[in-house]
């Protein structure tokens, strides 16, 4: 595996692991950059707007942010295939969102709109 002389190296001379293997450590770098390079959650609201109304069941309380899918479904991909790890990585870290604390559904309305009003009326 020695360069020609450009310094290019000549993937036709490598074994196909060492192929592999670079590909693998390139999706990986792809991947752990994508996911530290997202977004922060957005801000809540100040201290007195943070209690919302959740309409799927009924409780009043702070959202919390998540991420979907499962921490041990991510780890188990990244140890036994490195490819469905760096995917599967990437869109739990797109689909970050506030849910409520009970239910985890999105959908957590504001105290003082009228729906949040008239469902803690009733």
């Amino acid at each position: 595996m020695s360069p020609n002389f450009l310094g290019v190296l000549h993937f036709s001379a490598m074994e196909p692991s060492t192929i592999v293997g670079l590909i693998a450590v390139v999706l990986a770098a792809i991947g752990i950059t994508a996911a530290l390079n997202s977004a922060a959650p957005p801000p809540l609201p100040d201290k007195f707007d943070e209690q919302k109304y959740c309409p799927n069941c009924g409780i009043v309380g702070v959202p919390q942010f998540r991420k979907s899918g499962s921490s041990g479904v991510e780890v188990l991909l990244w140890l036994l295939m490195i490819v469905p790890g760096i995917i599967y990585s990437i869109w739990r870290a797109s689909t970050k969102r506030w849910v409520c604390p009970k239910c985890e559904q999105t959908g957590m309305i504001p105290l003082d709109s009228p729906k949040a009003k008239a469902a803690l009326r009733a």
